[in-house]
């Protein structure tokens, strides 16, 4: 990407550290998540090993902690300043290919 034809904005440094600091946090976190995942299942897609998964998912609960999930709100209302409410609809509407939990199987039933 040549930055030097991309237009700049100003940004407060504390919201570009946070900023970079949860999305450094997600990026190496997520490439351990999946390493795990990966290693637990066998060529079929099933988990080797039940206590192993259940694991995986305590601690999923707890890496994703109420503080965590704060600091990632808070990152995200910060950079939401830099942009127009319309380019961040645009964005949320159109463009960011969220998770899609709607094949996951609740635990509670549908």
């Amino acid at each position: 990407m040549d930055n030097n034809k991309s237009p700049t904005i100003n940004v407060k440094e504390e919201d570009l550290i946070l900023a970079w600091s949860v999305l450094e946090n997600i990026t190496v976190s997520l490439s351990q998540i999946g390493g795990t995942y990966g290693h637990g299942m066998d060529a079929s897609g099933n988990w080797i090993d039940k206590d192993a998964y259940i694991s995986m998912l305590i601690n999923l609960h707890n890496y994703f902690s109420k503080e965590f999930c704060e600091q990632i709100g808070e990152a995200r209302i910060r950079l939401g300043e830099y942009i127009s409410d319309e380019e961040a609809e645009e964005l949320s509407q159109h463009k960011i290919p969220y998770w899609n939990y709607k094949g996951v199987k609740r635990a509670l039933g549908d």
